[in-house]
């Protein structure tokens, strides 16, 4: 275990099965000359400052300096266009002194953030939840930090150092100077009272490649000086076992061993296993390791995968740290579903072999299958750091990264590096255009992610039979046929259709394929295209001459929506479009709540009774009017009976099938409330005003940048955070409502 931190006498004992590699250590003289000894058993102690190492090395301890481990954070791909002054600031030491603020311009005023970076701990140890919820803590400050900021201003070396390593401009503010900064003193300056007047207020990012690979070389070697001493010592125990146990030899004097490697090779699985299973169970105790991965690997050939994870076990009981013997074990327990059993094998294999990139990727994809997105992404750091050109685990971190922790612009720096490693690859190029579009760096985003349509793997089945010649954007056009990319359902079908108007608008006439329910509320709202309803051939209209070229969505997004300035009216500066609402009496408002998506629905969808909690904020008479499609009379009675509230809906009227209908109702509301589904698409498309309620990591079509919807300009969102429940949510839009409607 790497140990990065200030350690105090309650730190001691650390327990016997941990190996303590020091990086970054920082203690006072009275706690190193009581522990001297553990220390010097684990010499050298890489250390935070040079008082520390002076301490140490006075006591007989060999010691160098290494600088906090926070210094090797990676530099952030992109600085925020239009960024935040963050004062980052706790209490203590760590309060900012009065003053350091008052020469400050104004120019930083108008975009001034205070954070209190400090989480109160009040017992220790901490338990397993607590330390999730510190982990998840510190990963949203610094996630803010550089995703946000163009200066931190702050007392603290640990907001410091990881904001500096971010490509941060820092200016460090404190009362007084103490030994823990002595590292970082020669890099930027270390502003007390007596200097707040000579402040540079607009410093810049400094640069620090050496320092990290330095720093990363000295961890790498600590890491690797530990794992050689603990392998060797395991190794001569496993040794001494292995020389002392018989060996089978076959009637034919071949060792069963041989027998085993020799029907592997030749393809013979069935033979292979039959040849094993031929074996008495002391026999089979005289295989040795590689034996024992040539039976396994015959019984995955033969889908008999619990055999197979039996024999994998052994051979890892004869060697701990095999890492094919690992691979194959977790390959086999994912393949067969056994995923919390993978997932417990993954933990051995992490601790045995985590100075091996390949292990580390099945253990990654083990932990991705239990759902624990945290450690897949460790274990994926730690394989990419180890084996930089590791393609794999490098596109699997970017896609952790982005669809599963919603750190896409981390994520986009890994897509990149995974398509600079296979420029070619379909995967690599879709991750990567995801992550573009999420940032909203469009066109970058729509090259890449349109390679998705040559995937057979992700798109044949929704590949449509039309052999016209594909738009390009060149000139002549006269008639194209628009296809929308119908795997990701019915609200894509309305979002390609609202490319339309700024296709017609260039002269071109649409034909247009959508699902028949969806057809009369497209012809209303585009009266000058063509559309025709989805069928298995192709209507065969779609199929004549008179279609001069055709585009999938992606691909005329790729023509049309290269800037944000070509989304019209959603392009920055021009936010104030919509003008304020005066409500009606009583104030209307649509409500729909869920998705019905199998695979994202539950994340997308809100529970109904958050709708009592939005008329509770609101000062003036409500009607709640259904806008929710499926069969959901049960829902809204429950929800009748327990708030006394009624809600407008027609029991014999289900959405799902009559789109015409649910457009109707729509029209009939002051505001629309919803939840990500193909309400929230149609009241878009029907510019109303609209309120849509996001989970924190929604699609790329809502981006993470987005406030309001750049498809949509009428949808305003509201994007609920990882620590937050939907009521906070919902507080942030009844202020808002507060805003914007004269009550």
């Amino acid at each position: 275990m790497v140990f990065n931190a200030c350690f105090y006498s309650h730190c001691f004992p650390i327990p016997e099965n941990v190996i303590p590699i020091f990086v970054g250590f920082q203690a006072s003289e009275d706690v190193i000359s009581k522990n001297v000894d553990y220390l010097k058993s684990f010499e050298p102690i890489g250390c935070r400052d040079v008082t520390t190492s002076n301490h140490l090395t006075k006591h007989g301890v060999s010691a160098y300096v290494t600088g906090c481990l926070t210094l090797s954070f990676d530099k952030r791909p992109i600085d925020p266009v239009d960024g935040r002054t963050i004062v980052a600031f706790g209490d203590g030491s760590g309060t900012l002194p009065g003053g350091a603020l008052i020469n400050m311009p104004d120019r930083l005023y108008d975009r001034l953030d205070f954070v209190f970076q400090r989480r109160p701990v009040h017992r220790l140890p901490l338990s397993e939840q607590e330390m999730r919820e510190v982990e998840q803590h510190a990963r949203s400050l610094l996630d803010r930090y550089r995703s946000s900021a163009s200066l931190v201003i702050t007392p603290l070396h640990h907001a410091a150092t990881p904001c500096m390593s971010s490509g941060i401009p820092v200016i460090l503010c404190r009362e007084n100077v103490d030994d823990r900064f002595s590292f970082i003193r020669n890099m930027i300056p270390i502003h007390t009272p007596e200097s707040f007047d000579k402040v540079d207020w607009d410093p810049s990012a400094i640069d620090l490649e050496a320092v990290r690979a330095n720093l990363l070389s000295q961890v790498r070697e600590a890491v690797s000086s530990a794992l050689r001493k603990h392998i060797a010592s395991q190794s001569s125990v496993t040794l001494q076992a292995l020389e002392s146990r018989p060996v089978y030899f076959a009637p034919d004097g071949r060792s069963g061993n041989r027998i085993l490697v020799d029907l592997i090779r030749s393809g013979d699985y069935a033979g292979a296993v039959d040849f094993y299973e031929t074996l008495s169970q002391e026999h089979r105790d005289q295989l040795d390791a590689n034996g024992l991965m040539c039976a396994g690997k015959a019984f995955v050939e033969l889908r008999s995968p619990d055999q197979a994870a039996k024999t994998f076990r052994a051979a890892l009981s004869l060697i701990p740290d095999m890492p094919s013997a690992h691979t194959n074990l977790l390959r086999t327990l994912l393949a067969s579903g056994q995923i919390e059993e993978a997932y417990q094998a993954s933990n051995d294999a992490e601790s045995i072999c985590w100075s091996n990139s390949a292990v580390l990727l099945y253990a990654a994809r083990a932990a991705i299958a239990a759902q624990k997105t945290d450690t897949a992404i460790r274990r994926l750091e730690r394989a990419t750091a180890l084996e930089p050109s590791n393609f794999p685990a490098r596109l699997l971190l970017a896609g952790t990264l982005g669809s599963s922790a919603g750190q896409w612009r981390k994520a986009r720096e890994h897509a990149r590096a995974a398509l600079l490693l296979s420029p070619d690859d379909l995967d690599a190029r879709r991750v990567y255009g995801e992550t573009c579009l999420q940032l909203a760096d469009w066109g970058t985003g729509f090259d890449h992610y349109k390679s998705r349509l040559q995937s057979e793997r992700l798109f044949a089945p929704f590949r449509r039979p039309f052999q016209h010649q594909p738009w390009t954007g060149q000139t002549g056009v006269k008639k194209l046929l628009l296809l929308p990319e119908t795997e990701q359902g019915i609200g894509f079908e309305m979002l390609a259709a609202s490319l339309i108007p700024q296709i017609e608008a260039d002269g071109i006439h649409v034909t247009f394929e959508a699902t028949p329910k969806l057809l009369p509320v497209l012809q209303k709202a585009y009266p000058n295209a063509d559309f025709f309803p989805f069928a298995k051939q192709g209507d065969a209209n779609l199929h004549r001459a008179n279609v001069d070229v055709q585009a999938y969505f992606t691909e005329a997004c790729a023509i049309l929506r290269r800037s944000q300035w070509d989304f019209g009216i959603a392009a920055p500066g021009n936010g104030d479009h919509i003008k304020p609402l005066t409500a009606s009496q009583p104030f209307r408002v649509g409500v729909s709540w869920k998705s019905k998506n199998p695979r994202t629905g539950a994340d997308r969808s809100i529970p109904l009774g958050i709708f009592h909690e939005l008329l509770d904020t609101l000062d003036t008479s409500v009607t709640l009017v259904n806008l929710q499609y499926g069969d959901i009379s049960a829902e809204i009675h429950e929800f009748e009976k327990n708030f006394g509230v009624a809600v407008e809906h027609s029991k014999r009227q289900n959405y799902f099938d009559d789109l015409e209908a649910l457009a109707d109702t729509i029209k009939t509301v002051d505001i629309v409330v919803s939840s990500d589904n193909s309400t929230l698409f149609l009241a878009g498309l029907l510019h109303k005003q609209t309120f849509a309620f996001l989970p924190d990591n929604p699609h790329w079509i809502w981006g993470a940048t987005q406030r309001r919807s750049a498809w949509f300009p009428t949808i305003e969102l509201f994007r609920r955070s990882p620590d937050e429940e939907w009521a906070d949510t919902v507080l942030a839009l009844s202020q808002r409502l507060r805003e914007r409607l004269c009550f």
